[in-house]
């Protein structure tokens, strides 16, 4: 079920292996149980370039693109989801940064992300905008030099971790809700806080909580492009690789689920049936082994397809309505598959000695992350017909 991967990535992809063998996935059950952030995983992650995966070589990165990263954050998830969820959330911002930096801003923000040496995140979620994150309310008001930041983001992975913030938000040019700015914001800006504990159900070491602004002032030259054209980037940067970062997400839970259970049923057996009959010689389990598989075989072919997609830079509007289609059966596949996995794995895995019940847990993020998956539903629907999308 491996990509088609040049000599080049599947190198990445091999050295990625490694450190998710020796150190991310040890930590992943202590993470989840005590809520940790995974701030020794990111430190394996910089050391080996990953945090630099979407910049440009010119400022140091790798310079990879969406298939590369989709097979990155799949192997990541499938040692540790809050891990590879962190690091979907720093490239989603590393990746506005590229699109919208000047060359001023580039060398400032995206050096110190490829050396491994600044963890970057987005802040776009809002309460009243909901799944429409490219809609804020939050806003930024003329000031001496640039600009002070009010209001509030929820749900903002890495809260309170992260050393960089992009920000989307509302200027008094702004005629329009979706006339959005983006601002990049250091996690040492006065009056930046971040308030509440993160105490998901999945997930639970991603810490998306909720950061306040109160009065930050950013300067002119922490602006990213121009007023009020965020939400292009929103929709041809940050919506399609966000696709496939979160979908990787599920994918890569969606493995390790159905490695764990084919793992439990190779090794589960019966003393009272004749020569210790085992689990796996039951045609109902092999069923059950052979629907996980296949699901996962189709998601790695849409993934892949979908990766490509957004690597030609279509503007199609079916091609659009695929990429948005990723995500949903990303959702659908991660829950089956765990549903699966837990009723092969019986009583181990509802008593929590097996990890089958932390997939399970985390699986349920997908669905109700923004866009949710309603909403994409919506706009899929809505482009197969052409009718226009209203916010």
């Amino acid at each position: 079920m491996n990509y088609d991967l040049n000599p080049g990535q599947r190198k990445l992809l091999d050295r990625l292996e490694e450190v998710c063998w020796d150190h991310i996935a040890p930590n992943a059950e202590e993470i989840d149980s005590k809520g940790l952030f995974p701030t020794e995983n990111l430190r394996h992650l910089g050391e080996i370039g990953l945090l630099g995966l979407l910049v440009p070589q010119e400022y140091g990165g790798l310079g990879h693109k969406a298939l590369t990263y989709a097979a990155v954050v799949e192997e990541i998830a499938a040692s540790c989801a809050s891990t590879a969820l962190v690091f979907a959330m720093h490239s989603a911002a590393t990746a506005a940064i590229v699109s919208r930096a000047n060359r001023d801003q580039a060398e400032r923000y995206l050096r110190p992300i490829a050396r491994g040496e600044c963890l970057a995140t987005i802040a776009f979620s809002e309460a009243g905008s909901g799944s429409y994150f490219w809609a804020p309310s939050t806003q930024a008001v003329p000031a001496d030099g640039g600009y002070q930041i009010r209001g509030k983001k929820t749900f903002v992975t890495s809260a309170g971790f992260a050393d960089l913030y992009v920000v989307n938000t509302r200027t008094d040019s702004a005629k329009g809700p979706t006339d959005a700015t983006f601002f990049v914001v250091p996690k040492e800006a006065e009056g930046l806080r971040a308030a509440g504990q993160w105490n998901g159900m999945g997930l639970r070491g991603n810490h998306s909580s909720l950061l306040e602004f109160q009065d930050v002032f950013v300067a002119v030259d922490q602006r990213l492009g121009v007023e009020g054209d965020a939400f292009r980037t929103m929709r041809e940067v940050i919506l399609p690789l966000g696709q496939v970062g979160i979908s990787a997400v599920n994918l890569g839970i969606a493995r390790a689920a159905y490695d764990a259970a084919v793992d439990h049923v190779r090794k589960r057996s019966f003393s009272h049936l004749k020569d210790e009959q085992g689990l796996a010689s039951f045609q109902v389990v092999q069923h059950q082994i052979a629907d996980m598989r296949v699901g996962l075989l189709r998601m790695h072919c849409l993934m892949e397809r979908t990766a490509r997609l957004i690597e030609s830079g279509s503007r199609n509007l079916d091609d659009i309505a695929d990429i948005l289609s990723l995500k949903v059966a990303a959702c659908e596949v991660v829950h089956d598959t765990v549903s699966r996995a837990m009723r092969l794995c019986g009583g181990a895995a509802f008593a929590g000695r097996h990890p089958a019940g932390r997939y399970l847990r985390d699986a349920q993020a997908g669905a109700v992350m923004a866009p949710t998956v309603e909403v994409l539903k919506d706009f899929i629907g809505k482009a197969v017909f052409g009718i226009p999308v209203e916010l």
